[in-house]
């Protein structure tokens, strides 16, 4: 996370310029907190480096806001089907949540069934199934 006059610094630029460009565009600059404590992430260096080449090429305010904006619509749509995959994804795990409790209640019921059968086996004198468990 830096600063926007760390940002000036690494870009070899002054502080005063790049906050001109910060200000011109800055709805579509990632940014996370504000004022002082405005600090740029991964996402809002680059968009402010990209924005900082379109002007020296000589890129006009309303060309780089449309390159801006129509990247920012390619990410919005990028994280809506990272969320549909996420969703489906819940879907799928809640699906197998349902399936394991099932899975308990046959496991559970089985184990009852098993120990009504020692209970009974136990019951009768020794049985050849009682003989060979007590073997082991």
């Amino acid at each position: 996370m830096l600063t926007i006059k760390e940002l000036a610094q690494s870009l070899k630029m002054p502080e005063s310029t790049l906050r001109l460009y910060r200000d011109e565009f800055d709805e579509l600059i990632p940014t996370m907190g504000e004022g002082r404590r405005r600090r740029y992430d991964d996402q809002g260096v680059e968009a402010i480096q990209r924005i900082v080449r379109w002007k020296r090429e000589g890129k006009s305010g309303p060309e780089i806001r449309n390159e801006l904006s129509k990247e920012r619509r390619q990410n919005s749509g990028r994280l809506r089907n990272t969320e549909e995959r996420l969703d489906e994804i819940t879907m799928r795990l809640e699906v197998q949540r349902e399936e394991l409790a099932s899975i308990r209640v046959e496991i559970n019921a089985l184990r009852s069934d098993f120990r009504e059968l020692l209970s009974i086996l136990r019951q009768e004198k020794s049985t050849p199934f009682e003989d060979a468990i007590q073997r082991r």
